[in-house]
């Protein structure tokens, strides 16, 4: 058998001499694609980096109309949401009581001491706290 040096297989390679020069270039190159690489994290360049994000900017990407229509969707929103706060229910629901009607058949005379029993509307969607305000209003006269 012949010796083979790859020139009847169509190709040939040849090894890389073991010079200082060549172990020298080799690491050069090595560093210089590893700064390559993490380049865009050490020193990133602003005037291209707009493809580079994470999260795109979909407003540079749309039309005029569809701009105008997401605009228009906003505030058509807006509008319902005013609109359904102020014509839909109210919030606040008042009830006004005396005091001479609260109290009890047992304590008629005494008006200034309770316990004063109240009826308070149901909780629900719309009343979900209740406020009780007293308004005290006597018969006194400044001198």
């Amino acid at each position: 058998m012949s010796k083979d040096d790859g020139a009847t297989l169509g190709y040939s390679y040849h090894l890389p001499s073991r010079g200082i020069n060549l172990k020298l270039r080799n690491a050069l190159s090595q560093f210089s694609d590893l700064f390559s690489e993490f380049n865009k994290y050490i020193a990133p360049a602003y005037h291209h980096d707009r493809c580079e994000r994470s999260v795109q900017m979909r407003i540079y990407g749309m039309h005029k109309r569809e701009f105008v229509l997401v605009f228009l969707a906003i505030f058509a929103l807006f509008g319902l949401s005013t609109f359904i706060g102020l014509a839909g229910p109210p919030i606040t629901l008042t009830t006004q009581e005396k005091a001479s009607n609260l109290l009890r058949k047992s304590n008629d005379t005494d008006i200034s001491r309770g316990p004063f029993v109240m009826r308070s509307p149901m909780m629900n969607t719309y009343n979900q706290q209740l406020w009780i305000i007293g308004k005290i209003i006597t018969d006194n006269v400044e001198e």
